[in-house]
């Protein structure tokens, strides 16, 4: 945050920075980039930029207000990956349905294997995705895995 770069007009102030404009002079601090008024698409926040596996290179471009904090957007043309090992990155709708999260894996008696097919960005933090039929057996006591309706010689209690 910066003091606003004010400019007296006829009708008011206005801030060279953020593009603002006030009947009176403000007393605020100015986000020190253009104030986008609705989310521009062609720009990203710090959040979205992860859940791409980048990170930006230089500063802001733009911002957003969400209540009294500032949402800094950055552009997607300048940016680097932050970790190149990370398997493909899908989202919970565009995922392959044969790779499942480790908690599913623990529904079919398996663990996760030590190479992820895939991985989504969720609440701030990557869940990694595999295979079940290529991952571990984690009990072999217990009785194999099957779905419901697919052995008709077992039967329910």
């Amino acid at each position: 945050m910066t003091n606003h770069k004010l400019k007296n007009l006829s009708p008011g102030w206005t801030c060279e920075l953020c593009q603002q404009e006030w009947k009176k002079k403000p007393r605020g601090k100015c986000p020190g980039v253009r104030l986008f008024e609705n989310m521009d698409n062609r720009l990203k926040t710090i959040e979205q930029l992860a859940a791409l596996n980048k990170k930006p290179q230089g500063d802001a471009v733009g911002c957003l207000r969400r209540g009294k904090d500032w949402v800094m957007l950055y552009d997607p043309n300048n940016v680097e990956t932050i970790n190149p090992d990370l398997p493909p990155i899908y989202t919970w709708n565009n995922r392959p349905k044969d790779l499942k999260t480790p908690n599913q894996l623990y529904r079919y008696n398996r663990k996760p294997g030590d190479n992820p097919h895939g991985c989504i960005w969720h609440e701030g933090t990557w869940v990694f995705l595999y295979r079940w039929e290529e991952c571990p057996i984690d009990d072999e006591s217990l009785p194999p895995y099957r779905e419901y309706g697919t052995a008709p010689e077992l039967k329910t209690r």
